[in-house]
């Protein structure tokens, strides 16, 4: 039972207000247990910083939590 995560980012994908748009899996033994899509809160000024700051710092916080469910249940 190994546990991945998957994100990444589209930068400046919103027309209107520039912002970014992340999006993230999180796998278990191949099956998704995670999803999360969204505009980030505030506007990148590169595609690095849209990906690995904000896209990546913000999804590692979804990992950590089903880390911490899978540790409560055991696995």
């Amino acid at each position: 039972m190994e546990l991945h995560g998957y994100v990444d980012s589209d930068w400046a994908a919103c027309p209107k207000t520039h912002l970014s748009l992340t999006g993230g899996t999180v796998r278990l033994a191949g099956d998704m247990v995670g999803y999360k899509r969204k505009l980030q809160p505030t506007i990148a000024e590169s595609s690095t910083e849209s990906e690995v700051i904000m896209g990546a710092s913000d999804f590692s916080k979804m990992i950590m939590y089903v880390r911490s469910v899978m540790w409560d249940l055991g696995i």
